[in-house]
């Protein structure tokens, strides 16, 4: 999908969508995964 950073933009695009109710974002091992992500991913 691509580097941590393009991933935290292209949700930050999805977010701004009228009418978006949520998406699915799935990782290989959950909880290895979403502590990566969130370790690697720039403040706001």
């Amino acid at each position: 999908m691509g580097a941590h950073e393009n991933v935290a933009a292209m949700l930050d695009d999805i977010a701004e969508v009228d009418g978006g109710r949520g998406t699915r974002v799935a990782f290989d091992d959950f909880l290895t995964g979403v502590e990566d992500f969130g370790a690697r991913i720039p403040d706001p």
